[in-house]
């Protein structure tokens, strides 16, 4: 009986670990679900988009002690604990998809620093996260030399497993350029995943830098002088044509011979006229 039940314990244990993978595994089949609308909680656009700050999560007992604040604010702390298991959640997935031992992003992050964080949501599911914020580096250049600098800097970018390479994560990076008025190589970026490097190369064709001590990449066309915000150096814009007036009909020559004009007409060059 011992044996049979110690046999029965093995064989228990094995599909309980067997249902945890299976079931574990669904995760990754959909975007993060939330069970309330993730549209209205992050006060998404139209398109979806959404950029979180401290102001989100700025409600204090002292600005709520009126009695009419507070028949109002309810819902907006509703919105608040839902806005922070959406961060905590995709924090957390972002942390464990780039095998971090720690998570960055957390709402107790974003309320003590001026960061911002862009997400993209579509009901009541949550796509992606990509968190910027400006940062005192001190860079070391090719000859080995010492700089510091202040970039704006992408602390933390995830899109769930199920839509990568769905072209969601450029999508979303386009947005926060737009919004921040960047190029992409005028970042730096904290401790780049390989697939983060991989994307920017082969979207943005950012490939040299000079590795770091403190883990951050800052690609050589960081110094060089800034283009036009995120136009490629390959497509040039063609001169405008000078305006073509239109005249009206002219009305019968006079009779009378008229002198030669010195000034040359609209639109003749008197060196080839």
């Amino acid at each position: 009986n011992a044996e049979y039940m110690g046999k029965t314990d093995i064989l228990i244990r094995d599909f309980h670990s067997s249902c945890k993978r299976f079931f574990g595994s669904l995760i990754y089949l959909c975007p993060m679900e939330f069970d309330f609308d993730c549209i209205k909680t992050v006060g998404a656009d139209v398109e979806g988009y959404a950029v979180i700050t401290n102001n989100h999560f700025a409600h204090s007992a002292a600005r709520i002690s009126d009695p009419y604040v507070q028949s109002r604010t309810a819902e907006a702390h509703k919105k608040q604990a839902q806005l922070s298991e959406i961060i905590e959640r995709m924090g957390t997935a972002s942390a464990k998809a780039q095998g971090l031992k720690a998570v960055i992003t957390t709402p107790s992050r974003i309320i003590a620093t001026d960061h911002r964080v862009y997400l993209k949501v579509t009901r009541n599911k949550v796509i992606g996260l990509l968190k910027v914020g400006k940062k005192k580096l001190f860079i070391r250049n090719e000859q080995g030399n010492m700089r510091e600098i202040e970039p704006l800097c992408v602390l933390d970018f995830y899109v769930h497993e199920s839509l990568q390479r769905s072209g969601q994560g450029k999508i979303l990076f386009e947005f926060m350029m737009d919004r921040e008025g960047l190029p992409a190589a005028k970042f730096a970026y904290d401790r780049p995943s390989p697939k983060l490097l991989g994307f920017l190369s082969k979207h943005y064709g950012l490939r040299h830098f000079v590795p770091q001590s403190n883990n951050f990449v800052v690609y050589s066309q960081y110094f060089q002088p800034a283009a036009s915000r995120r136009r490629d150096p390959a497509v040039t814009m063609e001169p405008l044509s000078s305006p073509k007036m239109s005249m009206p009909p002219t009305s019968p020559a006079p009779t009378s011979p008229r002198k030669h004009e010195s000034t040359p007409p609209f639109g003749v060059d008197p060196h080839f006229s």
